[in-house]
């Protein structure tokens, strides 16, 4: 997933946004919010989420070590460390700085037209089989 380097430049730069010596908007929403934030992700798919989010626990165990419960760790991750960790991805990937990086993340991620040819298409094989299958009983029992 990631060597070392990076591995220890995403430490330094999560444990610099959660000691509040790296500025966030992701912190600074979490501090100060009554409920919580949808984070764009910017992954393609749970899978991805659920690796992304297992690697920033084992990372991040000695930050999340003074959190108390659960409730605390789980929010922490997501709605802060998860976005930093995308920023700093996609900054890294794109060869951008981590402005530009969380600028493009806000904006979410682009699909080709392929992409959203497929997920129309998806999308319609989908619904024209829920149709069929909520008609067909209905057919067999008249």
């Amino acid at each position: 997933m990631v060597d070392q380097g990076q591995h220890t430049h995403l430490l330094l730069l999560l444990q610099a946004v959660v000691w509040g010596q790296q500025q966030s908007r992701w912190l600074r929403s979490f501090l100060s919010a009554s409920r919580r934030r949808v984070v764009n992700v910017y992954l393609e798919d749970e899978q991805q989420l659920d690796q992304v989010y297992r690697y920033l626990e084992q990372l991040d165990a000695p930050l999340l070590a003074g959190l108390r419960s659960l409730e605390e760790r789980v929010p922490l991750l997501l709605d802060v460390l998860l976005p930093e960790a995308i920023i700093s991805a996609i900054a890294g990937v794109d060869g951008v700085t981590l402005q530009q990086a969380e600028e493009k993340s806000l904006r979410g991620r682009v699909l080709s037209n392929r992409e959203r040819q497929e997920f129309d298409l998806t999308m319609e094989r989908q619904m024209r089989s829920r149709w069929t299958s909520c008609l067909l009983p209905e057919r067999l029992t008249h």
